[in-house]
């Protein structure tokens, strides 16, 4: 295995296999893991989350109550999140053609969660570039810490009242709160009154509750899954809470835990989490009584699914996203060949990993740079663990951790956002650990 720390050098490579501690490492509610311990306030851990390790692989089974003769018929040459029907108990708002397979994502299995986001991907609202000892500047080019989070993106363009305006006209009469609110870069509608704050609320009844609701003139909510919760956490607010602009726009959010309605892959007693305090992504057994999980609903139907295609490019692996137009390096730094099968793992700390992405010459193309918290996220599938992608698409895929360009932004000298492939988690890392590197760049 090959591991840099940062020195001054360019590394130019289409290269990347290290063993992680097993995913409980990271599921907590700190940024400490195996190689890491934070410095931080963040004590409080999630020890209620799993209590073995995700050695197995998702089967890719329809579980829905129709027969796959009629599932495969309907979905047959469809493209991923294209609706479909099926009859279900309890009925779900919610029916997308999946893999060729009419599924209805909070089944309570991972075969029925979705292959990725189904909307345009939202930013981080991260707005500032750090050292490891100051904010600075954001550097150009190949300079050190350039490629942050805060270079790229709708936030480097707009304010967030360009993305949330506020739905006036469905107010809360006691609260004065706006009952919804549309986010313009996702098409997600928010519940943001009435969100159920009940003490040990499970999974199933979470799931239900947002299915049979009534709200704001809508019948037709849903649980969010964990790509659309992920979506409205704000990882540029320097507090431990993370949810977007508590001020203005989710005036009545609480800064704790939210259920999704993505089954873990290989438990499906657990289901993932978003914590709107820390901002963790973390899984939780789905009868949970040792943390208060809350629900907040969503609504919106998938108006166009995320097409992910592989393909080489002068013996390179490249993924190309046209929704989001971002092409992805296909290997993990440090393999190399179309079936990424040759080389070593790469891993380096925050500012190596900046680096290695702003020096790579990869693919015929120069301009890559390391993703963000939300970029890297995208491309979890959380129907498979061990690792937890598409390996079709990124063959040989390390399960460990690789880094974002997204520093913790009430530590940001200290800590970075890391996605972790074992599993899926989302998850802080000291910058100055290792963690693997997948680079990305703008296709437009």
């Amino acid at each position: 295995m090959m591991r840099i720390h940062f020195v001054l050098m360019v590394i130019v490579c289409g290269c990347a296999d290290l063993h992680l501690p097993d995913a409980q490492a990271f599921d907590t509610d700190t940024s400490t893991d195996d190689t890491n311990v934070s410095n931080t306030d963040d004590t409080e851990t999630d020890t209620a989350t799993q209590d073995s390790t995700d050695t197995q692989s998702d089967t890719g089974m329809d579980t829905a109550t129709q027969d796959d003769t009629e599932t495969d018929t309907q979905c047959r040459g469809l493209a991923d999140f294209s609706p479909c029907a099926l009859t279900t108990t309890p009925e779900y708002p919610l029916d997308i053609c999946v893999d060729g397979h009419c599924v209805s994502p909070g089944c309570d299995d991972a075969s029925c969660n979705p292959p990725g986001p189904h909307f345009p991907l939202a930013d981080t609202y991260m707005r500032v570039c750090y050292s490891d000892v100051e904010s600075i500047s954001c550097p150009l080019d190949d300079s050190p810490f350039a490629g942050q989070d805060a270079q790229h993106g709708w936030d480097v363009t707009h304010t967030i009242d360009q993305r949330f305006p506020v739905d006036t006209d469905t107010g809360d009469t006691e609260t004065a709160a706006p009952a919804t609110v549309t986010d313009l870069v996702t098409g997600l509608m928010w519940q943001t009154t009435g969100i159920w704050y009940e003490p040990w609320v499970f999974w199933e009844d979470a799931r239900n509750r947002c299915s049979d609701l009534y709200h704001a003139g809508y019948n037709d909510w849903r649980l969010p899954d964990v790509y659309e919760l992920m979506s409205i956490v704000n990882l540029g607010r320097p507090s431990y809470v993370y949810m977007f602009d508590a001020a203005y726009v989710f005036t009545t959010f609480r800064a704790d835990r939210f259920w999704t309605s993505t089954t873990q892959s290989g438990q499906s007693d657990f289901a993932w989490t978003v914590n709107f305090q820390y901002g963790h992504v973390v899984p939780l057994a789905k009868s949970n009584t040792y943390y208060d999980v809350y629900a907040v609903c969503v609504r919106s139907m998938p108006t166009s699914g995320r097409t992910l295609t592989g393909s080489n490019v002068s013996g390179e692996r490249i993924v190309t996203d046209s929704t989001n137009q971002l092409t992805w390096q296909g290997c993990a730094a440090g393999l190399a060949a179309e079936d990424c099968a040759q080389g070593t793992i790469l891993e380096a700390n925050w500012e190596g990993a900046l680096l290695y992405c702003a020096t790579l010459d990869f693919a015929g193309h120069t301009d890559w740079r390391l993703p963000d918290a939300v970029e890297l996220a995208s491309i979890v599938d959380y129907r498979f663990n061990d690792p937890s992608i598409q390996s079709d698409l990124f063959p040989q895929t390390p399960p460990l951790p690789f880094w974002t360009s997204t520093a913790r932004a009430l530590f940001p000298y200290e800590e970075g956002w890391i996605v972790d492939f074992s599993s899926g988690h989302r998850t802080l890392r000291d910058k100055s650990a290792d963690g693997a590197i997948r680079c990305v760049r703008d296709d437009l």
